[in-house]
């Protein structure tokens, strides 16, 4: 076998094995973390300002009436809406956010989908070498 070759397998097929492992590992996690997360419902809210800044209010699973206020961080991803889509937690109807997943499970998945993608990629490259040097 090229020595070249010899290199660019050595190094793929252990970018595969790394990648797969943590890629499946870091996946697993965010399925766990999903888990703990717990139920979110969505649900539109409507958009007010009171005398301690934005809020939104919304109808819980409960039927009574919610609010919530918004950082400001939250209110410049409302853009001026009157109403926004809102995700609040079963069971604890005054828990609310804005995007369906939390934060970690959103870093979680976006870290395992990448290492996992790169070890794929490098599996994919560690078989072509194998057949080119057969």
């Amino acid at each position: 076998m090229n020595p070249g070759l010899a290199v660019v397998s050595n190094v793929a097929e252990i970018f595969s094995v790394g990648g797969l492992t943590v890629g499946i590992a870091l996946l697993l996690a965010a399925l766990v973390a999903v888990l703990f997360d717990g139920t979110w419902i969505s649900t539109r809210a409507a958009v007010e300002h009171d005398e301690h800044g934005p809020l939104v209010r919304w109808f819980g699973d409960d039927g009574a009436v919610h609010a919530h206020g918004l950082t400001r961080a939250q209110f410049a991803q409302a853009h001026g809406e009157d109403w926004l889509q809102v995700y609040f937690r079963r069971g604890a109807a005054h828990r609310m956010r804005l995007e369906r997943a939390s934060a970690v499970v959103r870093l979680l998945r976006l870290l395992g989908g990448i290492v996992t993608g790169v070890g794929v990629l490098a599996l994919a490259v560690s078989l072509i070498v194998m057949f080119i040097a057969a």
